[in-house]
């Protein structure tokens, strides 16, 4: 499913995929997470990664680590924002960031005096996967993000 619900592909990556692909990376055996993990640090994850119209920051401070994910869409008759916010923990084993607590936001503004926010859920989970350089984002209440790869912002 597409945060809007229509069928989009993802001009981001070195091809073009949409978002009904059906595999997702964090469905990977272990095996394959584990190999291609060496070297991955908790801190690589920190930062900007961008990928279309969609950035996730993920931050850490005393309590941990969380990420924001803040997509928007062009102006058209509405314009549509969505927002995640997660709690994450990074994952020894696999070099993933697990996230738990998602909580999805969707506006929809009219005008500047016309805004509907409506909160989808707060029980969202997610993973977080950094290879190679590249991020990849497995949101498990929606697969919004399928097939998408993330790069570091400004690059």
């Amino acid at each position: 499913m597409t945060p809007l619900g229509g069928d989009r592909t993802h001009e981001c990556t070195n091809f073009v995929r949409t978002d009904r692909a059906k595999k997702r990376i964090a469905q990977k055996s272990g095996d394959t997470l584990t190999r291609t993990a060496e070297g991955v640090k908790s801190e690589d994850y920190l930062g900007v990664w961008a990928c279309d119209r969609c950035i996730i920051s993920i931050n850490a401070d005393d309590d941990g680590f969380y990420a924001d994910v803040d997509w928007s869409y062009s102006p058209g008759e509405t314009l549509r924002h969505e927002t995640w916010h997660y709690t994450c923990t990074y994952n020894t084993e696999n070099a993933t960031m697990e996230c738990s607590n998602g909580k999805y936001t969707e506006t929809n503004r009219k005008d500047e005096n016309n805004e509907d926010v409506k909160v989808h859920y707060t029980d969202g989970t997610a993973v977080f996967v950094m290879r190679q350089g590249t991020l990849t984002w497995n949101d498990n209440m929606r697969d919004c993000a399928e097939g998408m790869t993330f790069y570091p912002a400004g690059m």
